[in-house]
C-alpha cells in the first residue's frame, strides 16, 4: 500500500481499492516449507525497504474478513483508500486493527459501517472483486490492474508505475525505463 500510494502520487494516478479474500480465489496447492520461509523473509525485506515495522503476529483471520467487509461498504475510492491505509497501518504495525478507526478514517460512521459490513451485500462486493481479478487472469493478491494489464505481487510496483506513466501525460522517467529512453536517443532529461 505504501509503494502503490507513492507510485500513484508520482504519476498523478488514483487508486480504486478493491478488497477481496483469498478464500474467493482459485485454490492453489499448499506451499512447501521452503516457500513459506522465503515468503516470510521477503515480507521482512520489503518491510525494511518501505520503513515499516511488522506486528509480531498477523491479525486474526476474522478481523481481516471484517476489515475487508468494512472496505467493501465504502463506495467512494478515496474513502476506501483512507480506510485501507488505516487498516494497513494498524494491522501490520500494531497487530490488532481497530475497525472503528478504519471506518472513521474513511469518514464513515463506525456503527453504520459495522452494520453494513455484516450484510450479505458487503460479502457479495468482496466476492465480486475476486471474480474481476480472476477474469483478468489473476489468482493471488496483492494484485494491481492498470486498465486490463495485470501485475501480481507487490514486487511488481515498479512495473505498475511504468504502466501508469505510459498511460498518462506524465513526463517522468520511471524506474526501468532509463535504458529504453537512452536507446531511443531522446534528448529529454
Amino acid at each position: 500500500a505504501v509503494r502503490l500510494g507513492e507510485a500513484a502520487l508520482r504519476t498523478g494516478s488514483s487508486i480504486d481499492w478493491q478488497p477481496m479474500l483469498a478464500d474467493d480465489l482459485p485454490v492453489r496447492p499448499p506451499a512447501t516449507a521452503a516457500e513459506l520461509a522465503y515468503a516470510a523473509k521477503a515480507l521482512r525485506d520489503w518491510a525494511r525497504f518501505t520503513g515499516l515495522r511488522l506486528a509480531a503476529r498477523p491479525p486474526p483471520r476474522a478481523v481481516a474478513v471484517a476489515a475487508a467487509c468494512v472496505l467493501a461498504t465504502l463506495a467512494e475510492p478515496r474513502a476506501r483508500g483512507r480506510a485501507a491505509e488505516s487498516w494497513r497501518r494498524s494491522a501490520h504495525v500494531a497487530g490488532e486493527p481497530d475497525l472503528a478507526a478504519v471506518a472513521a478514517a474513511a469518514g464513515a460512521p463506525p456503527a453504520a459501517v459495522a452494520a453494513a459490513a455484516a450484510s450479505t451485500e458487503a460479502r457479495e462486493r468482496i466476492a465480486a472483486s475476486a471474480r474481476r481479478l480472476v477474469a483478468l487472469g489473476g489468482f493471488r493478491t496483492p494484485a494491481f490492474a492498470v486498465g486490463t494489464d495485470l501485475y501480481l505481487g507487490q514486487a511488481r510496483i515498479a512495473l505498475v508505475e511504468l504502466a501508469l506513466t505510459q498511460a498518462s501525460d506524465c513526463r517522468i522517467i520511471p524506474p526501468g525505463a532509463h535504458s529504453q529512453r537512452a536507446a531511443a536517443g531522446s534528448g529529454d532529461p
